[in-house]
């Protein structure tokens, strides 16, 4: 099948990982792209910004189609003629007047191993709820969120040092390097559509501003893996001495019962290597914070200026 006409809908950087990839494939055609309006940022709400995916469209002179619900600006899209509709993060449910707007299907790039990890966020989710491995899912998109059968999925090892910036690096060179393939076995019908387990669904939430706090009373691989989940953003981050502080960069050491003396919380000492704080289970390390209105800053950098941690 040939010259498959397709209609990309998608907001943040990850999405690229599908549109740039199509742009050079001769066999598909985008004919139109939909992305959020353009978010306004800044003290007064006064800039502008467009999402990645609109700034390259822009670039690449596609036809760029904004708006804040696809499902309520349909008449912007039911006269284009395109074959597969496909979406990766753009972040609405799509009614099913919209589903069936393509002649062959509908399609989202999911960046979970389905039905593990359905929802928002599932890169972070998947470091924060400690997964050895993720991947990505090409599904066939229904009025419920993530339910769909899916056609493919491409598994990786998710390290003990990666951090939701590194994954999600990952991930996109993952997709990038696959999805021309998948997409043509697809329209081939050379890929088997295989139902989700519902046993084996889990739901992966928003992260929340107060997810962002650091809980000493949980075990130290979790506030480990909080702090790797949340870099670059939105960062994990404690209060000390009516302090905030920003965590970028963590170890731990697990003790014996007999070895931990202070309660969940504590600040035990600064060096070179880090600050350390008592957790429930042994002592979380901050290697590199941010205090805001400071750079970044390593554990030797504060250790030689900063008189927070000293006792």
């Amino acid at each position: 099948m040939n010259n498959i006409k397709i209609l990309f809908l998608g907001n943040s950087d990850i999405s690229l990982s599908v549109l740039k990839p199509l742009i050079d494939a001769k066999q598909f055609e985008i004919i139109g792209v939909v992305t959020t309006k353009d978010q306004k940022v800044g003290r007064s709400h006064s800039e502008l910004i467009p999402s990645p995916v609109a700034l390259f469209a822009k670039e690449h002179n596609l036809n760029v189609i904004k708006t804040e619900s696809i499902n309520k600006d349909i008449n912007k899209i039911k006269d284009l003629n395109f074959d597969l509709l496909i979406t990766c993060s753009f972040g609405q449910i799509l009614s099913k007047q919209i589903l069936k707007l393509a002649k062959k299907d509908s399609l989202n790039i999911h960046t979970s191993l389905l039905p593990k990890g359905r929802g928002a966020n599932p890169i972070q989710r998947a470091i924060l709820e400690g997964e050895k491995e993720t991947g990505f899912t090409l599904m066939e998109m229904i009025e419920e969120m993530d339910a769909g059968d899916y056609f493919y999925q491409k598994k990786l090892p998710i390290t003990i040092f990666d951090t939701y910036k590194t994954l999600e690096d990952k991930i996109y060179l993952l997709i990038t390097n696959n999805i021309i393939d998948v997409l043509n076995k697809f329209v081939d019908d050379k890929l088997i559509r295989i139902k989700q387990d519902k046993n084996k669904v889990s739901f992966w939430k928003k992260i929340l501003p107060e997810e962002q706090i650091i809980d000493f009373n949980l075990k130290s691989i979790d506030i480990y893996n909080k702090i790797r989940a949340l870099n670059p953003k939105p960062k994990a981050k404690l209060i000390f001495k009516n302090q905030e502080i920003f965590v970028l960069e963590a170890n731990y050491q697990l003790l014996k019962k007999k070895q931990i003396k202070k309660a969940p919380g504590t600040f035990l000492k600064i060096n070179k290597e880090g600050i350390f704080f008592q957790t429930i289970d042994g002592e979380i390390i901050f290697k590199r914070i941010i205090i805001p209105g400071k750079k970044i800053q390593s554990a030797k950098e504060i250790l030689n200026g900063n008189s927070l941690f000293k006792n």
